[in-house]
């Protein structure tokens, strides 16, 4: 354009009204814009010659699945709402990958209704279009209620359903069909925080198990609801079970319902049942065999724990098979000293059952620490079990009374125990006399932390129990052969100025050296991670025995004695030392 012109241009659009000022600007937009579209081409033909964009689209979109699946649990504080959707970052980034991630309904299946926008969840129903759900309900705001029917209404393709009791929950379920085909996992969760019913009263169950039909169920979690177990028929497809009540007090069941309604489940494979709330049965029914029980013959993992009563109970009641995983936990303030011996009687059928039929007791190893006992059966690899077969778990003040070595461990399968491991258990001889006798073949004894500590170890070595036909008394352990010593105190941090003189290494050598007279010989003392010891007892020990040592050295200062061993990790539940060495 020539100068002129432009002069005349400009004086043109000075004396032009304001109508051609705004044609004449729609018409650079219009300019502006297809250059836009211009430079958006270019990219796109750019984009298809890198070569993540030349994937095809279903890799893409399954990659994109594999992001989303992590980023639902990538919190960061540099961005606002959940994780649930921060996957959507991809869709803007290249139009291929939007229309990949577009064209695959899988990645706009996984729904959350809660806090946020009801439009957002809408647009995630119609781009799923029919394929299967995933929906996680947390709402409470009435907003929500035409998009909670709406997913009602499409329950026929939900597969996972996790539910959080509300007042939009509860409305939302009243409009679900009586029958969830495709449903699989189903996750019920109690929401006292919001209303403050901290006694149960109020609580409903969001959705109707006890006339809801669901043929593919295999999982479901109940998390402090009350629980309809008269009326309760679980579908028989189920393999996961999980019930836990809490601190609420919730709807009284009888047990013997409980026990029907999970006996029918012979598909189960875990059962959880945590803290229920029971009537609790008579003591007159614990005292003989139930009158009916159930058999769940793929059970591989039960976790029970609650009332004493009732856990025992329902034990009663269910036939399992030998290779389950069983924890049970008794640690209400309730349980009691007495209630030790029922213990034995319901647990000895279950410990008896053995894993390999070669003539000896199922029992191979025992774990005794402050609040937890833990048996392990024998197997037939030739690597033992490092997983025990049944834990439980006790009041501390149980274990301490020494009830559990004259009332319990006696009356258990543990003959053939070839392996002891005795962690921070205090030593009282007029207790403990009885499971030593009742365990003759102990091959490996493990000693950890301060109890029965080494004075404890050298009076167990040397109790005898009778007198055998060639007139040499019969010891403890007759066949012990490895005795490992696993963060014990070889002496007070008063008495480190000596380390030439140990009244209790020189005491255990003594000992040894007893035992090997009766005709029972230690071959090994394993020593890890002990305090207030150093070579010279090593070496004193190495006269009556071979010794294999870690070589760590540690020494207490007197005044940071019981600081150090609380901040050090001695605790219990970590390494299993016995099984390093075998």
């Amino acid at each position: 354009m020539s100068k002129p012109q432009v002069a005349c241009q400009s004086a043109t659009l000075s004396s032009s009204p304001i109508t051609f000022v705004d044609s004449f600007r729609e018409g650079l937009q219009a300019e502006v814009e297809e250059h836009i579209r211009a430079i958006a081409s270019l990219r796109v033909r750019m984009n298809t010659v890198i070569p993540i964009a030349q994937l095809p689209s279903e890799i893409l979109s399954h990659i994109f699945t594999l992001y989303a699946a992590v980023m639902k649990n990538h919190y960061t504080y540099t961005r606002r709402g959940p994780p649930h959707y921060y996957w959507m970052d991809v869709t803007h980034v290249c139009h291929y990958w939007r229309e990949a991630a577009l064209g695959d309904p899988r990645l706009w299946s996984d729904i959350l209704v809660t806090a946020g926008s009801v439009a957002r969840v809408e647009e995630l129903l119609n781009r799923s279009k029919q394929t299967k759900l995933h929906v996680e309900i947390d709402a409470t705001e009435v907003k929500w209620l035409p998009t909670l029917q709406r997913i009602a209404r499409e329950a026929g393709r939900i597969e996972t359903l996790i539910l959080k009791q509300s007042t939009s929950a509860l409305l939302f379920s009243d409009h679900f069909p009586l029958e969830v085909p495709l449903l699989r996992h189903l996750i019920l969760k109690g929401d006292l925080g919001n209303y403050g019913y901290q006694s149960g009263q109020h609580l409903k169950m969001p959705v109707p198990l006890t006339t809801w039909s669901m043929p593919s169920l295999v999982e479901l979690r109940v998390s402090s609801l009350p629980v309809d177990w008269a009326n309760m028929v679980l579908p028989s497809s189920l393999v996961h079970l999980h019930i836990t009540h809490g601190k609420v007090a919730l709807q009284i069941s009888n047990v013997i319902d409980v026990a029907r309604a999970i006996g029918s489940l012979v598909a189960l494979e875990t059962l959880e049942f945590r803290d229920p709330t029971t009537s609790q049965p008579s003591q007159a029914s614990l005292l003989s065999a139930p009158d009916s029980t159930f058999s769940l013959p793929n059970l591989k993992f039960i976790d029970l724990a609650g009332p004493f009563m009732p856990i025992i109970f329902l034990l009663d009641h269910l036939i399992v098979p030998a290779s389950t995983k069983m924890l049970l936990s008794f640690t209400f303030p309730s349980f009691s000293d007495a209630e030790v011996p029922q213990i034995a009687r319901s647990l000895a059928p279950k410990l008896s059952q053995g894993l390999v039929d070669d003539g000896k007791q199922a029992i191979w190893k025992v774990s005794i620490a402050p609040d937890t006992l833990l048996f392990y059966k024998r197997a037939d690899t030739p690597a033992r079990p490092a997983w025990f077969h049944v834990s439980i778990t006790l009041p501390r003040r149980i274990i301490e009374s020494g009830s559990i070595f004259r009332d319990l461990l006696p009356h258990l399968p543990i003959r053939d125990t070839e392996r002891l491991v005795l962690s921070d258990v205090p030593y009282v001889p007029q207790d403990w006399m009885r499971t030593l006798r009742a365990m003759p073949f102990v091959r490996t004894l493990t000693l950890e932390h301060d109890r029965p500590g080494l004075d404890g170890v050298q009076k167990v070595l040397r109790l005898c129990t009778g007198v055998g036909t060639d007139g040499r008394k019969i010891v403890v352990f007759p066949v012990l052969r490895y005795l490992i010593l696993a963060k014990v105190r070889f002496r007070e941090a008063a008495d480190l100025d000596d380390l030439e003189d140990s009244e209790l290494v020189t005491e255990l050598g003594r000992t040894l050296r007893m035992r090997r007279g009766q005709g029972s010989k230690l071959k090994k003392i394993y020593i890890r991670e002990c305090l207030n010891m150093d070579d010279p007892d090593v070496e004193r020990l190495e006269k009556r025995v071979d010794v294999d040592w870690d070589h760590k050295i540690e020494f207490e200062e007197v005044e940071d004695s019981e600081d150090e061993l609380s901040s050090d990790g001695f605790g219990y539940g970590g390494r299993d030392y016995d099984d390093e060495f075998f």
